[in-house]
């Protein structure tokens, strides 16, 4: 029994003495004696473990492929090379902005999530990120209940059920019945992708006896709740069997309905600014073919498939005539009737 028992302390101390090691860095090392104060702070020892243990279990670690770099004071101790690292400064960074600026997250929620990414790095990666992340409340717009939310979709997603909900038109606080769409109607919607989008997040799924897909955004979902009745298979809905048909992904779907917009997709021809180039490849993926135009090299042209109502035409009012559609007559058509229903706007 005592040799089980050390067996198991002798695990437990090389697991923490891993831990500590972690979260090391050039400016923050950890030699022996301070591994030993350490564990017996930390109660994972209950006497004083010999220098010899420390150094095998330093050893194992670094046979376990995590390359510990000695100092050139070999007194300071070493510390966890960072290309073991999973999160780098720059990775951790690229985490934190994007949640300090999500706007489906309230700001406590956010400064917690953020927090905890900043936990990921070394002493030296937490003190410069505290600074360089900048946290503004007033983005995170997203009310009390959003993560409940969040988590009662994923669960419905994960085991294939219906959610049902209110949705709040308005975003305003604690909407009574007459501020939520159709005075209080309950959606009743079979969940298949939650994505996001446009600085929000959307479920795609079909409502009700509808087979083709609906969309919804998170942050004006009032009144989540997982129900006990099965979501209808994806493969029986119409949208989603025109992309297998026409060999398209729920990716290409995305690409496609900018804003999140219902309808039927057709293809856009665009002359667009070269400045325009990663704009575009950002919205539309790598996969698209840009030509150089060849009487103006500042130009390129290319070919989209879009839904091409208010949500793309409002896209591509956005680049302020660097982006200009060039075909099919009808959305051209359609962009000049757009820009003037603007236009009347400041006419009155």
């Amino acid at each position: 029994m005592a040799e089980q028992n050390a067996k198991y302390l002798n695990k437990c101390r090389l697991l923490r003495v891993f831990e500590y090691m972690q979260n090391t860095d050039e400016q923050h090392p950890l030699n022996i004696t301070q591994i030993i104060a350490k564990l017996l702070a930390d109660g994972v020892c209950d006497r004083e473990p010999d220098r010899k243990s420390i150094m095998r279990d330093l050893q194992t670690i670094e046979a376990c492929g995590y390359k510990l770099e000695a100092c050139e004071n070999h007194n300071d101790g070493k510390y966890l090379n960072d290309e073991n690292k999973p999160f780098g400064c720059d990775k951790l960074k690229m985490l934190a902005d994007a949640v300090a600026s999500a706007r489906f997250l309230t700001a406590e929620d956010a400064k917690k999530l953020v927090d905890a990414i900043l936990q990921l790095g070394t002493p030296s990666d937490r003190k410069f990120l505290k600074e360089a992340v900048i946290c503004d409340e007033s983005l995170n717009v997203a009310p009390m209940k959003t993560k409940y939310y969040f988590d009662k979709i994923l669960e419905a997603i994960r085991d294939k059920k219906q959610i049902s909900f209110q949705y709040n038109d308005k975003f305003v606080p604690n909407p009574q019945q007459k501020d939520l769409r159709h005075e209080g109607m309950e959606y009743f919607v079979s969940p298949y992708y939650f994505v996001p989008m446009n600085d929000d997040y959307y479920i795609i799924g079909c409502t009700g006896e509808y087979k083709n897909f609906s969309h919804y955004r998170l942050s004006r979902m009032v009144n989540v709740k997982k129900q006990d009745a099965d979501a209808k298979e994806l493969n029986d809905s119409t949208d989603y069997q025109m992309l297998l048909q026409a060999g398209k992904s729920i990716r290409d779907y995305l690409r496609e309905h900018i804003n999140m917009s219902y309808g039927a997709t057709q293809r856009v021809n665009l002359h667009c600014r070269q400045k325009c180039r990663l704009d575009i490849l950002a919205r539309f993926g790598n996969r698209i073919n840009m030509y150089d135009c060849p009487d103006d090299k500042a130009y390129f042209s290319t070919s989209v498939d879009v839904q091409s109502e208010d949500g793309f035409l409002g896209w591509v009012a956005g680049f302020s005539g660097d982006v200009i559609i060039t075909a099919p007559d009808s959305v051209r058509e359609a962009y000049r009737k757009y820009l003037q229903k603007q236009l009347e706007l400041y006419n009155s």
